[in-house]
């Protein structure tokens, strides 16, 4: 199992533990972590931390969470070895699910009725689409995975592999669908307030954890991967392999 650790995100300090698991998602609540770890039969489950007390409470089956602007939801992947992958809402005061549609890797919009997700494209490539919730309406995107919504909805942060090279990421304008290059590298994910993204990149050893103010060059501030913003944005959780 994967260690979660936290640096402040203008840089300089040194890690520290959290808690165990992977695909670490900070809640509105900045005492509340979303994590996920594998039971005793290798099935992948949802927990919650609360990082005052270390306490984990199982949530439901299932991993790659994703909170509602409110606290009140995770969107989350699940998936049966050999199966397509499919996305649920969870309720995070009782765990009770309730399907979506097919797809991996959600990122619930700001607005709280739309959730972007990884799904198969018409050429079986990753493709990159959004739902409403309100209508059940799928929408498609662009080529790519990983998605980040952006905290005004109007743009979102992807994963792009051009030809055999390493994962690059782009965003996409939701209102024009252009394309923008922005920097090589692997799981952007927005600051709250929309200035800055964080993202896992090669370091000198191994994968480092960088931010990227939009138009400046980027800045690793720790070693490690898969970034999860504080609520205030004042601090970056990561993955450290265990």
């Amino acid at each position: 199992m994967s260690s979660i650790y936290v640096v402040e995100a203008a840089g300089g300090s040194d890690p520290t533990f959290l808690t165990n698991g992977d695909d670490p998602a900070w809640s509105p609540d900045p005492n509340i972590m979303a994590t996920t770890a594998l039971n005793d039969e290798d099935v992948p489950g949802i927990y919650l931390v609360d990082l005052a007390s270390s306490e984990a409470t199982f949530l439901t089956d299932g991993d790659d969470p994703s909170w509602s602007p409110d606290g009140a939801r995770l969107a989350l992947t699940s998936a049966i070895e050999g199966s397509t992958p499919e996305l649920y809402i969870a309720a995070a005061a009782s765990g009770q699910t309730s399907f979506v549609t097919n797809g991996s890797q959600p990122s619930w919009a700001s607005d709280g009725n739309r959730i972007a997700f990884t799904g198969q494209g018409a050429n079986g490539a990753p493709s990159i689409y959004v739902i409403a919730l309100d209508t059940g309406q799928v929408t498609f995107v662009t080529d790519g995975s990983k998605p980040s919504f952006s905290p005004d909805g109007q743009s979102i942060a992807f994963v792009g592999i051009a030809g055999d090279s390493e994962p690059e990421i782009y965003l996409v304008n939701l209102t024009t669908d252009d394309v923008t290059f922005v920097t090589n590298g692997d799981d952007p994910v927005w600051s709250p307030d929309g200035s800055k993204l964080a993202f896992t990149g090669n370091a000198d050893v191994g994968s480092g954890v960088f931010i990227l103010n939009l138009g400046s060059d980027p800045t690793q501030v720790a070693s490690g991967e898969q970034p999860t913003w504080s609520p205030d944005g004042t601090r970056v959780a990561f993955i450290v392999d265990g």
